[in-house]
């Protein structure tokens, strides 16, 4: 069997994080560990995830880690064999980054041949990793493989296969729904990017084109990292592979800051992907922002303004991309 490590990345909120967790242990999969990467969360969770930790699994199942203990502890094999680690990072390194310290945790493992990243905002079902894991075993071309999405209220509604990104714009949908004929084939491909809800990669992918990228902090990681891997390899979705998902568990949670969060990566991140992948289409994208200021003082939201400018001077700088 295949060895996995899943990563589930909390920020200030322990209760969705527990409860993904708790799901994992479920799992019709043997050969798997969970990391718990604390992205520096500013309220009590991580101290609440450690507790459940400790009431739930035996001492020498887990490993409680600041960031600065990693290197020493891999070094010297002391965690390589535990169920789940929990690991405190230093700071917030937004969702890339703070992912990235778990895979790179994994790749200290020579046994572990796939990451499973999972959104903290989820539930899975118990062959979910199955089929998952199956899944690259149907074409030896598969570079990613991604869960269907459902809705965690209502488990029989769909909330997203994959997604389709519109250069012209810089904007993404998800996609709800394929016809009958393709969700009948026994492969799914996605010709533009999988949702980073719950997605399934080998770590020989991580050795060929490296981790996440994380000039994005929040937001679009996982549209560059598809465009990246599809260079050389196919997108699967496995629809047979059901993932409940919450949806903004993280970002939600108090609604004013969280909107002026998201309209600056939304702004920031559409300009640094068409940088990074799509250069010629960057003057659209200049020309859609001048519209989406113009929707904002029609809207009265004056004070976003800077927000925006802020975005584009930010994105516009940017280097090392």
């Amino acid at each position: 069997m295949k060895f996995v490590s899943i990563i589930v990345l909390n920020y200030n909120n322990s209760f969705d994080t527990i409860e993904c967790v708790k799901s994992l242990f479920e799992l019709q999969y043997e050969f798997y560990q969970v990391i718990i990467i604390d992205n520096h969360s500013i309220d009590s969770s991580y101290r609440e995830i450690c507790d459940w930790v400790n009431k739930k699994f035996k001492k020498n199942d887990f490993s409680f880690l600041s960031e600065g203990e990693i290197e020493n502890k891999f070094d010297n094999n002391v965690s390589l064999g535990k169920k789940i680690i929990v690991v405190r990072n230093n700071k917030n390194y937004g969702y890339a980054g703070g992912n990235n310290v778990g895979i790179k945790i994994a790749l200290h493992n020579l046994n572990i041949e796939y990451v499973w990243i999972l959104n903290n905002d989820t539930v899975v079902e118990s062959n979910a990793l199955k089929f998952l894991v199956n899944s690259f075993q149907a074409n030896s071309n598969i570079g990613l493989c991604c869960s269907a999405l459902y809705d965690y209220k209502k488990r029989s509604e769909i909330q997203a296969y994959s997604g389709r990104y519109f250069k012209i714009t810089g904007t993404s949908k998800h996609l709800k729904y394929y016809d009958t004929k393709k969700l009948n084939k026994k492969l799914l491909f996605s010709e533009d990017y999988l949702i980073g809800a719950s997605i399934l990669i080998p770590v020989a992918i991580f050795h060929k084109i490296g981790l996440l990228t994380e000039n994005f902090f929040l937001y679009s990681e996982d549209v560059d990292f598809s465009i990246r891997v599809k260079r050389d390899y196919l997108l699967y979705i496995c629809k047979d592979s059901k993932v409940f998902h919450k949806e903004g568990g993280t970002s939600n949670r108090g609604e004013k800051k969280k909107s002026d969060i998201s309209d600056f990566f939304y702004i920031k991140n559409k300009i640094l992907l068409t940088r990074m992948h799509f250069m010629p289409f960057l003057p659209w994208i200049l020309v859609s922002l001048i519209i989406t200021l113009l929707n904002r003082i029609l809207r009265g939201q004056f004070y976003r303004i800077p927000i925006i400018f802020k975005a584009i001077k930010n994105a516009l700088n940017e280097k090392n991309l």
